[in-house]
């Protein structure tokens, strides 16, 4: 199953929360797409070593278990809160952005559940274009938890009309913004593959700084909560 392949790529005793796994047995079943252009990440474990290379606690102290379209990594933050159903959704974005999307996987699932094509980067005060095409998602985790799908992503975060709540509830994660811009950039033209995608092609895999942003910042505000 999927799911036990995404948490055999997590951080020893670091269980897949049960939203999630509900998630990936989805796309055991239907296949692709989920939600607009997140996918299900099963080698976590190698992507947390590119974000944090040569730095063993960071990596333990991240969950990877998604991916966007320009390369970006959805991930349970296990600082300062090891429990992973209580540790926020986090972004490390193609661009560099250091985000948090959600105060909880669960929260994560009701963002998710709503169809934007890009949950990083779509306008969450406005409803989101592919509603109908996530049906068979919001169907499924219905089916399975007591959730409700508002109509915006401002409404999924947290329960409230503000899409940064938990950003301000985890003020020592994220750091690129001060403002609600973090959660709302203008949707990328078609075909947009993103800086990461670029560095990738153009830069020898050893550049400083180019491998997806700065993790040397992210790695030394993790330490910063090691025991």
């Amino acid at each position: 199953m999927l799911a036990d392949v995404v948490q055999s790529n997590f951080p020893e005793r670091v269980k897949l929360p049960d939203c999630l796994r509900a998630v990936c047995d989805y796309l055991d079943a239907h296949g692709y797409p989920i939600s607009g252009c997140f996918e299900i990440c099963d080698w976590g474990r190698k992507d947390a070593a590119g974000w944090f290379r040569n730095d063993l606690a960071a990596q333990r102290q991240v969950a990877i278990f998604g991916r966007g379209s320009t390369g970006s990594s959805y991930a349970l933050w296990l600082v300062p809160n090891a429990n992973p159903d209580e540790a926020p959704i986090v972004l490390f974005g193609s661009e560099g952005e250091f985000i948090v999307l959600a105060s909880n996987a669960f929260e994560f699932c009701r963002l998710l559940g709503l169809g934007y094509l890009e949950v990083e980067s779509d306008d969450l005060t406005t409803p989101p274009s592919a509603w109908v095409e996530a049906a068979g998602l919001r169907d499924w985790l219905a089916e399975r938890f007591s959730i409700d799908f508002p109509e915006t992503g401002e409404l999924a975060c947290l329960g409230n009309p503000d899409p940064l709540g938990s950003t301000a509830a985890h003020p020592d994660f994220g750091w690129s913004t001060p403002d609600s811009s973090a959660l709302r950039r203008p949707p990328r033209p078609v075909g947009y593959q993103g800086w990461w995608a670029h560095a990738r092609r153009t830069q020898p895999a050893s550049s400083a700084g180019l491998q997806n942003g700065d993790p040397g910042r992210l790695s030394r505000r993790l330490a910063a909560f090691s025991p």
